[in-house]
């Protein structure tokens, strides 16, 4: 299930990548999705995703611009996919749970804050005037902290970064087909990683499997919900206790606790031993490929 949840990144990435250079290219859409799932786990509140990618894209000769339209579209559509199935798994009926009502509420708090979060973003997204408040505000706080040095350099690439993530915004708006498919491709790799929860049940619990795979999904995503404000890197100690919270009447004879082990093992740890291995083989294979390097810029300047 995770082979399939990179697998079904890359080609949402290569959709985007085609969108905005006129070319499909897998291989580079895998690494974006490896790349940002590697970040999203080891930084807190799943926040250094986006910036490595656009970071790893300019090192294969991404223009910037490409880069930030492919990432921002990305995220922003795959928001709507995790906010639907959000809301979806709260109606999953309490007596389900062991002892998982507290994280319920905690999966609830949430749901409200990624749909509040998603509301935010697309407004601020068609409208510039207020983005560059809230930017310029918080650059002006960070100055006065000493956090940052040099204000008048971080506001120029504050604002270049905003005209690049509101240019990508509309363009893709532009574009329903690829809209809908990006949001049914997010969809769909929110499901294979759930799915994992459903997998190890079966293991565990073959032939008596009495819970059908919609309960287990929604179970899975409320337990990521539960932590996903929580400002540890992978949401550490509380996805475990979510888990066992959550999943405990499931599993019997003992076996909670390693079926709690091998559900954190494939939804984050091997993400990381993955994202770990490339990054150490990437250079590598960037020096043996040097002089095959393709630029991708956006179709206009392609055109040249």
């Amino acid at each position: 299930m995770v082979g399939a949840a990179y697998i079904i990144g890359a080609i949402s990435y290569s959709i985007l990548f085609k969108q905005t250079t006129g070319r499909f290219n897998f291989w580079l859409g895998l690494q974006f999705s490896i790349v940002g799932k590697y970040w999203d786990n080891i930084t807190p509140f799943g926040s250094g995703g986006q910036f490595a990618q656009v970071a790893h894209g300019r090192k294969k000769n991404v223009d910037g611009d490409v880069a930030t339209s492919v990432v921002v579209g990305k995220y922003m559509l795959s928001m709507i996919a995790l906010c639907g199935l959000g809301i979806a798994a709260l109606f999953i009926p309490i007596d389900t749970f062991s002892s998982g009502t507290i994280i319920k509420v905690l999966a609830i708090v949430g749901v409200v804050v990624n749909v509040v979060l998603t509301l935010f973003i697309w407004i601020v997204s068609t409208n510039r005037k207020l983005c560059s408040i809230f930017v310029i505000g918080g650059l002006k706080l960070l100055h006065k902290m000493h956090i940052v040095k040099n204000y008048n350099r971080a506001l120029y690439k504050s604002m270049r970064f905003i005209r690049q993530y509101q240019n990508a915004f509309k363009y893709f708006v532009k574009k329903p087909w690829v809209i809908i498919s990006e949001v049914l491709l997010a969809f769909l790799e929110m499901v294979a990683m759930a799915m994992i929860a459903y997998l190890i049940y079966l293991a565990f619990n073959f032939p008596h499997n009495d819970v059908s795979v919609f309960t287990i999904l929604a179970m899975s995503f409320l337990c990521s919900f539960a932590t996903s404000y929580i400002p540890i890197p992978g949401g550490s100690g509380m996805a475990e206790i979510s888990f066992a919270a959550l999943f405990s009447k499931l599993f019997t004879d003992g076996t909670t606790f390693w079926a709690l082990v091998m559900w954190r093992i494939f939804t984050y740890y091997l993400i990381i031993i993955i994202g770990f291995i490339f990054t150490l083989i990437d250079p590598l294979i960037t020096r043996k490929f040097q002089g095959k390097k393709m630029s991708f810029s956006h179709k206009k300047h392609a055109k040249k």
